[in-house]
């Protein structure tokens, strides 16, 4: 899908053109002031990051330190940014070391901040779709009721699994047993594989047992995305052309660029950038010019930001270019 987006891009930027000088005044006209608090609400989510994965760590750790937390969490997401998805590791690996627990925990921990993080875009993305219907008007009747109820029927089976995963930290044994039983069927190789998935999940689920901890790893998942919304608000308003777009019109970039994130091009981003063109000029009938420096700002701001500082930690923790680059495969291996 994402290959076709990038060609059906090619494909219009060949046929009509691009406009650098209109490019160029784009991003003269950005406001510094929203920009500044874009980079703000971005340092603010990465702290999210560690008051959550804090409430994961508790079990294992007497006395967590959120500074390590920062620390490995703006070195992990600069990997992401440097390696693409494979330095998603990176993170539990630094934990792991940093609080001096195992490394297959902090795989558990970052297994479940995944699953929570994807059942929270379901239900951002759901809403998203829903209100698509309602800020085009050419949509007819019929395909507005599809695509409205469409959309929150994937919001409520998001919200759904939440509640439903609230329920499994309280019950992970006897899913983890039924789990690795209903996968014997498979041959050894995948047997094996999918075997591990599940430990990891169980690993996650039981990072959290208690009903407060339950209860502040929701509140800090809400949050976080409360934040990460905010950000996508700020950054539209920095743009004089998408200052006067809706709250609505922000789910609905921040629904489809979510799981347009989950294709990361090591040190380019990738599926981030081709998203948000698509959605500007499709949806909001932005121009390829307009759209296209919004998403280079969208991209540096919101996610090369972190960077320096993931660097400069790096180089304090005693983590060189060369370590950080090999961290990466070393994990996904484990």
């Amino acid at each position: 899908m994402l290959g076709l987006a990038g060609l059906f891009l090619f494909r219009r930027i060949q046929a009509v053109g691009f406009d650098f000088g209109l490019f160029r005044a784009t991003l003269s006209h950005t406001d510094p002031f929203w920009l500044a608090a874009c980079v703000v609400l971005s340092m603010l989510s990465y702290y999210g990051r560690v008051f959550r994965w804090a409430v994961m760590l508790e079990p294992a750790c007497a006395r967590v330190s959120y500074w390590k937390l920062f620390t490995a969490t703006a070195i992990g997401f600069t990997a992401i940014v440097l390696f693409g998805r494979a330095g998603e590791l990176v993170r539990p690996y630094l934990i792991a070391r940093n609080e001096n627990v195992s490394f297959a925990s902090q795989m558990g921990a970052w297994v479940l901040e995944r699953m929570y993080d994807l059942l929270f875009i379901l239900i951002m993305f759901g809403v998203a779709i829903a209100f698509v219907s309602r800020s085009h008007e050419h949509m007819g009747p019929t395909l507005t009721w599809v695509v409205t109820s469409g959309g929150w029927i994937m919001a409520g089976l998001g919200a759904g699994c939440i509640l439903v995963l609230v329920v499994l930290h309280r019950h992970t044994e006897a899913l983890e047993r039924r789990l690795t039983s209903a996968v014997k069927a498979l041959t050894f190789h995948h047997h094996e594989r999918i075997a591990k998935v599940i430990r990891m999940g169980a690993d996650g689920l039981r990072c959290v047992q208690s009903r407060s901890a339950v209860i502040r790893l929701f509140l800090w998942s809400a949050v976080e995305w409360v934040v990460i919304l905010g950000i996508y608000r700020t950054i539209m308003l920095a743009f004089p052309g998408l200052a006067a777009c809706s709250l609505a019109d922000t789910l609905i970039l921040l629904g489809f660029v979510s799981f347009g994130s989950i294709v990361q091009i090591p040190g380019i981003g990738g599926g981030v950038q081709i998203v948000v063109v698509l959605v500007l000029t499709e949806l909001f009938q932005v121009s390829l010019e307009a759209a296209t420096s919004f998403a280079l700002v969208f991209w540096i701001f919101i996610f090369v930001a972190i960077v320096p500082i993931g660097l400069l930690l790096a180089f304090r923790e005693g983590i060189r270019w060369r370590q950080l680059r090999a961290i990466a495969p070393e994990t996904s291996s484990l």
